[in-house]
């Protein structure tokens, strides 16, 4: 907090930092980091100073300010950059990084990965695709695609908070009792992929799963005889209070 303060990157009455102030100051240190002030130096033949302020140590720290008007500025010669390698203008905005993120942000310059990509360009590193141009896959995807010709599907983040809610099974016993494969992807919530299948637990699981996608929504939980053999009872959930499956006690 005191360095987004110092560096006039959030009002003086924020409490505690956003998740996306965090984001700007992490952007902010790698320009920085990058030689932000020396291009500033060499674009204006002077810093003003409204674009740093002096650190404890006499380090200068890119302001908000600073970082604005470099954004603005890399931005430029970035779309310059990139026409000159052949993409069309009007399709700037569809240059992705390796991990399929966007070059452009919401506002028409780059984003914050995007100013990454392009300082990694002017290094001789192309990192970035064009519209229409392979990019190989990430390890992520190339075990999702595997999954998925596998006979796996992907349960997305609504119908996965539902299955939970439903069944009140925990994350462990999906993956010890009923297959689900856990994967983690980096800055972003899990993947998570079931086995469709007509037997065994895994299939219990995607019954779940399948009237849901039918639109078949309850919040009564179903009977489980079919993979417990405890005899006929009346509406359960698939596991217990405690997260594990139920077996009838």
């Amino acid at each position: 907090m005191e360095e987004l303060r110092l560096r006039k990157a959030i009002p003086e009455t924020r409490s505690a930092p956003l998740k996306s102030d965090l984001a700007l100051l992490d952007a902010i240190q790698k320009a920085e980091n990058d030689g932000a002030l020396e291009y500033l130096l060499k674009v204006h033949g002077s810093v003003p100073k409204v674009y740093y302020r002096e650190s404890g140590d006499g380090k200068r720290l890119l302001t908000l300010q600073g970082f604005q008007a470099y954004r603005g500025k890399l931005s430029k010669e970035a779309f310059a950059y990139f026409t000159s390698e052949g993409v069309p203008l009007a399709k700037l905005r569809g240059i992705t990084g390796p991990a399929g993120e966007n070059l452009i942000g919401d506002l028409g310059q780059l984003s914050y990965r995007g100013m990454e990509i392009y300082r990694e360009a002017l290094k001789g590193r192309k990192n970035w695709y064009a519209p229409g141009e392979q990019r190989p896959l990430t390890p992520e995807e190339s075990r999702a695609e595997k999954l998925l010709k596998s006979g796996y599907t992907e349960l997305i983040d609504p119908e996965y908070t539902w299955l939970r809610g439903v069944t009140r099974c925990s994350d462990k016993t999906f993956a010890t009792y009923f297959g689900v494969i856990f994967m983690e992807r980096k800055g972003r919530t899990q993947r998570r992929f079931l086995k469709i299948s007509g037997e065994g637990s895994s299939g219990i699981l995607y019954s779940y799963v399948y009237k849901y996608r039918r639109g078949e929504i309850s919040e009564s939980g179903e009977t489980s005889t079919a993979f417990f053999g405890t005899g006929a009872t009346a509406k359960k959930s698939l596991c217990g209070p405690n997260g594990r499956p139920w077996t009838g006690e």
